[in-house]
């Protein structure tokens, strides 16, 4: 076992699914505190201990909250270890200084790896070597697509974007779904009516290379219902309304971080 991933709740399984689809296959090990877990993930069971000398990469994907009692009970050293970190708000300094490791990555994926999409920005210590940067971007782009950032601070932002991105998603989804409801359409249309509009609006955006303004300027025909419906929005500030959930969203990441 090359990697072992700490975590196997939805994105810890989700990443582990979208691996044994790369190269890593068969190279990858899951650890949960409960069994069940991981089953469902369909990775066979090991111990902490055993995992955690075997793998040569530690990937966690634990809650921030849960770090610092977690970082107390590790059963072996990870001084030689390289860490790679997806919990938010957790800096590159808590890590190394909590398990004493050197070589440390920090990263933010999204749900999208469920599928192999998601988007992955990472930053590492100045200990790691490039060959653990490139094993880095070898693995996250086995999710979607990957890049380096310029600078750590960024990783708030990003998990505020897209770490948190696929929620913004799924509620305005839930939103298109619950109105058409409202307006007759069965539980059944509804949720297709939603879904395949949101689905293929993200096709468009994937095949062509046209600014998301430019589709948005083609379907909104001047006095037509899209027009009416921009009016609104517009009116009520909801550009506004969303940049000031973002900038929330980010700072409890910065606040995260003095707290851990």
């Amino acid at each position: 076992m090359k990697l072992l991933i700490i975590g196997a709740g939805n994105l810890g399984s989700a990443i582990y699914r979208a691996l044994q689809k790369t190269s890593l296959r068969g190279q990858v090990g899951l650890y949960d505190k409960h069994p069940e877990k991981v089953a469902a993930a369909g990775a066979r069971l090991i111990s902490l201990e055993q995992g955690l000398r075997l793998a040569k990469i530690i990937l966690l994907v634990i809650k921030p909250q849960s770090f610092k009692e977690f970082a107390a009970h590790w059963p072996v050293s990870l001084a030689g270890k390289l860490i790679i970190s997806v919990m938010a708000g957790v800096p590159i300094t808590t890590i190394q200084k909590q398990l004493k490791a050197k070589r440390v990555i920090r990263a933010m994926p999204n749900l999208g790896a469920l599928v192999s999409q998601s988007v992955t920005g990472w930053s590492a210590s100045a200990a790691a070597t490039r060959a653990d940067r490139a094993l880095c971007q070898r693995i996250f782009a086995g999710l979607g697509d990957e890049f380096a950032l310029p600078r750590e601070s960024l990783i708030d932002a990003l998990t505020a974007l897209a770490g948190s991105g696929p929620a913004y998603f799924f509620y305005l989804t839930e939103l298109i779904e619950a109105q058409a409801r409202r307006f007759g359409f069965t539980k059944t249309q509804a949720a297709d009516v939603a879904r395949q509009t949101l689905i293929g609006s993200a096709a468009v955006l994937q095949k062509y290379p046209d600014a998301p303004a430019a589709w948005r300027a083609r379907v909104t025909s001047r006095g037509g219902t899209t027009a009416a419906a921009m009016g609104i929005l517009q009116k009520k500030k909801f550009d506004k309304i969303f940049s000031q959930a973002l900038a929330t969203a980010r700072q409890r990441g910065v606040e995260l971080s003095k707290l851990l």
